[in-house]
């Protein structure tokens, strides 16, 4: 998957830190633990995805209302049933409050690669739309359609970068903190300062922060006016702030290998990193960690400092879904 999803500007409330965020308003369980929590943009309802054991061993995918109710079922479908080798149902995404977007990627007999996209009625369960798209290994076709005026963005504003290093302009190397700003790392060439950028998708117009030393960016946020991202240098992981021209480092982080996804998480002025391992066998299910930041330090997120499995939070920061296995719970404060 790729680095992937969900990202909030937001600036936590010192009055809140340290405290937990409120009581789950709703709970429910899936029958086993859940791989991704998604909430729709207006927090009404949620998407969850899970292994569901049978003969052949498949992924299902569900949308319960947060209000409570049954869960409507979109995947297995007829046209799309995962099965364990392909480790997992793909990324899920809202596209609106109604339509739910699966992305698989696939390897093509000649060596190639390419994504599913399949578009389901988050109410109903229908499936609206399914196609394959092939993707190039460089350049603008190397996403998805809807992805490709941020890849173009990223090409024109590192133009100078010699033939070869096509790898340092592509958008899975960096991370969307906000709609039109992607953090990217450069470290190749002589035509730009070697470190960490901040790119406007608008603009196509590239402003650096700050040097890495050697540190490997693999996600981050916006908190205020300042950055906070996850770098990992020789099996080392840490979160620093960026501000000033500086990356600096404000806290270590335990992880078990670099195949990792950072999301944003906002609930009442209050921001959270949730660290998801995506590392592993196909079908293997890894614990994450949810933190909490102010921009200035990082912390375990109160009330949630052990195994954390999927997370995410609506588009206005009033309710945050989190799962600790299979059961999941809806918070709001």
């Amino acid at each position: 998957m790729s680095v992937s999803t969900a990202f909030f500007v937001a600036l936590v409330g010192l009055a809140h830190a340290g405290t937990p965020p409120g009581a789950p308003m709703f709970r429910f369980e899936a029958s086993s633990q859940i791989t991704q929590l998604v909430l729709s943009p207006d927090g009404r309802r949620v998407a969850y995805a899970f292994y569901e054991a049978s003969d052949e061993g498949t992924y299902a995918l569900e949308v319960r209302r947060v209000a409570g109710g049954r869960p409507v079922r979109l995947v297995p479908n007829r046209r799309y049933a995962p099965c364990v080798c392909d480790g997992g149902i793909g990324a899920v995404t809202w596209l609106d409050n109604r339509r739910l977007r699966v992305v698989a990627g696939f390897e093509t007999d000649g060596g190639g690669a390419g994504e599913t996209l399949i578009t389901f009625d988050g109410w109903t369960g229908r499936l609206l739309y399914i196609r394959d798209v092939r993707l190039t290994e460089h350049g603008v076709r190397s996403v998805r359609p809807e992805r490709q005026a941020a890849q173009r963005a990223l090409l024109r504003a590192f133009s100078k970068l010699p033939p070869g290093f096509d790898l340092q302009t592509s958008l899975d190397l960096g991370v969307d903190v906000d709609a039109r700003t992607h953090l990217t790392s450069i470290d190749a060439g002589d035509a730009y300062e070697h470190g960490l950028y901040a790119v406007d998708l608008v603009t196509a117009k590239a402003r650096y922060l700050a040097p890495l030393d050697d540190r490997f960016l693999l996600g981050g946020a916006r908190v205020g006016n300042a950055f906070v991202v996850l770098l990992e240098h020789d099996g080392a992981f840490e979160f620093a702030r960026v501000a000033g021209g500086r990356a600096t480092t404000i806290a270590a982080v335990d992880l078990e290998d670099t195949q990792v996804e950072l999301e944003t998480l906002q609930l009442a002025g209050r921001t959270w990193l949730f660290v998801a391992n995506t590392g592993g066998a196909a079908g293997e299910v890894r614990a994450g960690r949810l933190y909490e930041t102010d921009g200035h330090s990082v912390r375990p997120a109160p009330g949630y400092d052990g195994d954390v499995y999927a997370a995410s939070s609506d588009a206005s920061g009033r309710v945050v879904a989190i799962s600790r296995g299979s059961t999941a719970e809806i918070v709001r404060p």
